[in-house]
């Protein structure tokens, strides 16, 4: 039966018996904050990571982490920041908001037929793919784990997609190609 539910900032803590839930948003979980409540078992964080988590203070004390993320809201947010910041929508709000209106200074760019470059083909750069489709925009794609077959398939570039043993080597490889 459920003893207790307590809302903490973004986290909601719940008591089940003689055991401790804790549903977190994005607060930090340190070995100091796990060890003060002695009798947690379980963390669930929603939303994408658990950065925020120290992990091995959670292993020693045999804490349990669950992930509940929404890839979907990330990826848009992602395409809605791109879109914000490439078209200065920002900044000729802020000019606008302040009664000035500077039509010519914040025109922005059109994004149509442009190049975006992806880190990273998980779950989240595959929906960001599938979000900038509609821009017809050619993407090129980083994945130390995508074969190029499947990064074709995806609709990425598969240039930059390779099985590789070394990540760090092919991710330099990745940000330097095309300098020379």
């Amino acid at each position: 039966a459920v003893v207790l539910a307590l809302v903490l900032g973004m986290s909601i803590f719940f008591k089940v018996d003689e055991e401790q839930i804790l549903v977190s948003g994005t607060e930090k979980y340190t070995a100091a904050v796990l060890e003060a409540a002695d009798q947690l078992k379980v963390i669930i964080r929603f939303g994408v990571g658990t950065d925020n988590f120290d992990l091995p203070a959670m292993a020693r004390r045999g804490i349990r982490v669950g992930v509940i993320a929404n890839y979907n809201s990330v990826a848009e947010e992602v395409v809605a920041m791109a879109l914000a910041a490439y078209r200065k929508l920002v900044f000729a709000d802020n000019t606008t908001r302040a009664g000035q209106w500077e039509k010519k200074k914040f025109m922005g760019c059109e994004v149509t037929g442009k190049t975006v470059g992806i880190l990273g083909l998980g779950h989240i750069g595959q929906l960001l793919v599938k979000r900038l489709a509609g821009f017809e925009v050619k993407v090129l794609g980083y994945d130390p784990m995508i074969s190029p077959a499947l990064a074709e398939k995806l609709g990425v570039e598969p240039k930059y997609c390779m099985v590789v043993e070394d990540a760090e080597a092919g991710v330099e490889a990745a940000l330097t190609a095309g300098r020379d």
